[in-house]
């Protein structure tokens, strides 16, 4: 595991408007109002983006979460993935052809802006912000 911007070994991230970058392994990850990319190196990876964060993280095996005020970016590593995307967040699934977007394999379970947009590209989901 390669992890860098204050992330220890207990997955904790950045704090305080900081920017991380880490290589993840079979563990679950928290970005605490900072900017933050991710990449899962084996799953299960499962993130938190707690309130205010800007994520981009690769989500495994895993549920994967978007807290209130933030703006994240997941991509299905391996299913399945299930993202929640709370009250005022906004987020996009990236389902990598790892199945049918909006099945079971690859979903957006919560989206708090109503309803879960399927992308013309045919792999992305989002929630409360435009398609990619």
């Amino acid at each position: 595991m390669t992890l860098s911007c204050g992330i220890d070994e207990s997955g904790i991230g950045g704090s305080g408007g900081s920017s991380c970058i880490a290589e993840c392994a079979q563990g679950s990850y928290i970005c605490n109002e900072s900017v933050c990319l991710f990449s899962c190196k084996g799953s299960p990876c499962s993130v938190s983006c707690t309130q205010n964060s800007r994520c981009e993280a690769e989500c495994a095996d895993a549920q994967c979460a978007c807290s209130t005020g933030s703006n994240c970016d997941f991509s299905c590593a391996s299913a399945p993935c299930d993202i929640a995307c709370s009250d005022g967040s906004v987020c996009t699934l990236d389902c990598n052809d790892l199945g049918t977007p909006g099945s079971d394999d690859c979903k957006i379970s919560y989206c708090s802006a109503g309803t879960v947009e399927q992308c013309p590209d045919g792999q992305t989901l989002a929630c409360g912000k435009p398609c990619p």
